[in-house]
Order: structure tokens, then C-alpha cells, then sequence
């Protein structure tokens, strides 16, 4: 299979499987990620950043930021949070929040998490 090949099975299969997420309920996507069932073409991720509320999604994205999963999932999640919670506006970037060592994931996770410690439980 030639790359161009590959890539158009990526994204074709991508679109089926966003297709698919957006047609469950925000819960069941939640349930899933708690799971660390992400799928294969990183949609899980689109689908909450598009439709889940951050005080729904928050906490779990943060759990999976936190944990050891591996880094394209991190790097997905971490866009998935800053769309929820609305912080591209102030400059946060996917990569801020998952690029360990080039940026301090730990500490950018931590003051992401007081500026909303009150809205997210």
C-alpha cells in the first residue's frame, strides 16, 4: 500500500468514526475515555472538543492528561480540553499541555486546573 493509499483509508476511516461518535450521547464518549477505549483515528477527542460542556468533560479529559497514555492521545485530549474549556483565546496550545520536556506539562496542567477548580467538581 503506497502512502497515498494509506492516507486515504486514514481519513476515510477517520470520517466514519466521527460519524459514529457524534451519533452517542457526550456520556457514553465520557464512558469510553474512562475506559482508555480512544478508537483508532483520534475522533473520540473532535467529538467532545465539538459538543461536551466542560463542566461534563473536564475532569476525565484532565485524568488522561495525567496519566501515561500514549502521547497522540495526550496531544488529542489536550486540544479537547482547551476547546471546552474555551482557552485558545489565551494562547493554549495542545502541545502546552501534552510535549513533555519541551514545555511543563505538569505545571500547565496544574494552573489549568485552579483557573477552573470552581467551575469543573
Amino acid at each position: 500500500m503506497s502512502y497515498g493509499d494509506y492516507q486515504e483509508h486514514f481519513e476515510k476511516a477517520a470520517i466514519e468514526e466521527k460519524r459514529r461518535y457524534d451519533g452517542l450521547p457526550i456520556s457514553a464518549l465520557l464512558h469510553d475515555i474512562r475506559a482508555r477505549r480512544f478508537g483508532h483515528y483520534y475522533q473520540i477527542w473532535r467529538s467532545v472538543a465539538e459538543r461536551a460542556p466542560a463542566t461534563e468533560a473536564a475532569k476525565d479529559l484532565f485524568n488522561v492528561l495525567e496519566s501515561n497514555t500514549d502521547y497522540l492521545n495526550r496531544y488529542h485530549c489536550a486540544s479537547a480540553l482547551i476547546s471546552v474549556t474555551g482557552l485558545y483565546s489565551d494562547g493554549w496550545r495542545a502541545e502546552h499541555l501534552s510535549a513533555e520536556p519541551k514545555h511543563p506539562v505538569k505545571e500547565n496542567l496544574n494552573r489549568i486546573h485552579e483557573l477552573f477548580s470552581k467551575q469543573i467538581p
